[in-house]
C-alpha cells in the first residue's frame, strides 16, 4: 500500500515534470525575445506595419517581409488578440498580439532562443506537507476593487468579495484570489522574494471553494514568466498580498545562464 506521503511526493515530482516541460516547450516563457507595446495608431515593426483603432486591428506586411498567417503568406490581415489561430510567423519566429487590462502589444517568440537552449531547469524547495493549507472563504462586507499592475505598461482591475483565510504555525495570514472561471488565481509575496525566490513574488492556482473552504498548495508555488525574460508581461501580486513569513515552497529564482 502506498503511504499517503509517498502519493504526495509522487505527485509533486509530476507537477515538477510538467512545469519543466511547459518552460522548455516551443511556445513557452524561454522562447519569449521580444515584446512591442502598440499605441493608438500605427506601430512600425520588423516585418510590417500595426495599425490599432480601439479594438480594430490591422497587419501591413512590409513589401520585402515573408509573413505566414493560418499556414498562408500574406500581405495583411485582421488580428485578435490573445486567438491561437491569429499567430503570424516570419520564418521559425512566431509573433503573437496579446492584451493585458486595457494594454496591447506584440509578443515574439523564437523557439531557437539560446535561453530555451541553455536553461538548466528549476530549483525546487523540498516538498513540506505543511505547506499545503486549508483556507477558508471569508466574505467580506462588501466587494471591493483588487487593482493588478503588470512588470510590463499595463493593468487590471478586478472586483473581490472574499478573502482566503489560513494559518501557518499558528498565524493566521490572508490572500485576495482572483477568481477565474474554474479556479483561484492567487498571487502573493513573502519574505523569500530577492532572495531564495523571484523579486517581484510568485503565483498559484487553487481550486474555486467548495462549502466556504479550498486548499492552497504552496508547493506548488510558481516564478512568474518576467523572471525567465524581460519580455514577458506579468501581473504583479498587490500590495495586500504580502504575507510576512518565509514561504520556504514551491519554485525558486530561476538560474538563467543566458539571455
Amino acid at each position: 500500500m502506498i503511504r499517503a506521503d509517498e502519493a504526495y511526493d509522487g505527485e509533486m515530482r509530476l507537477f515538477r515534470a510538467k512545469r519543466d516541460a511547459a518552460l522548455r516547450a516551443e511556445d513557452g516563457w524561454l522562447s519569449t525575445t521580444g515584446l512591442v507595446v502598440l499605441m493608438d495608431g500605427r506601430n512600425e515593426l520588423g516585418f510590417g506595419a500595426v495599425t490599432v483603432r480601439g479594438d480594430s486591428v490591422h497587419l501591413a506586411v512590409h513589401p520585402e517581409a515573408v509573413v505566414t498567417y493560418r499556414s498562408v503568406t500574406v500581405r495583411e490581415a485582421w488580428l485578435r488578440p490573445d486567438q491561437d489561430d491569429d499567430v503570424l510567423y516570419v520564418g521559425r519566429t512566431s509573433h503573437q498580439l496579446i492584451r493585458r487590462g486595457e494594454t496591447l502589444a506584440m509578443r515574439s517568440r523564437d523557439p531557437d532562443s539560446d535561453l530555451r537552449r541553455s536553461f538548466p531547469g528549476s530549483d525546487w524547495f523540498p516538498v513540506d506537507a505543511n505547506w499545503r493549507v486549508n483556507a477558508r472563504a471569508v466574505p467580506l462586507d462588501r466587494p471591493r476593487t483588487l487593482e493588478i499592475g503588470y512588470s510590463v505598461a499595463a493593468q487590471e482591475v478586478h472586483a473581490t468579495d472574499y478573502i482566503l483565510a489560513f494559518q501557518v504555525r499558528g498565524v493566521t495570514y490572508a490572500l485576495e484570489p482572483i477568481v477565474e472561471p474554474k479556479r483561484l488565481f492567487v498571487l502573493f509575496r513573502d519574505m523569500t522574494n530577492g532572495e531564495s525566490t523571484c523579486g517581484i513574488g510568485r503565483y498559484l492556482y487553487a481550486p474555486l471553494p467548495h462549502n466556504g473552504r479550498t486548499v492552497l498548495d504552496f508547493n506548488t508555488a510558481l516564478t512568474p514568466g518576467c523572471a525567465f525574460s524581460e519580455h514577458v508581461m506579468y501581473p504583479v501580486p498587490p500590495k495586500r498580498n504580502m504575507l510576512h513569513v518565509r514561504v520556504e515552497a514551491g519554485e525558486k529564482a530561476p538560474r538563467i545562464v543566458s539571455r
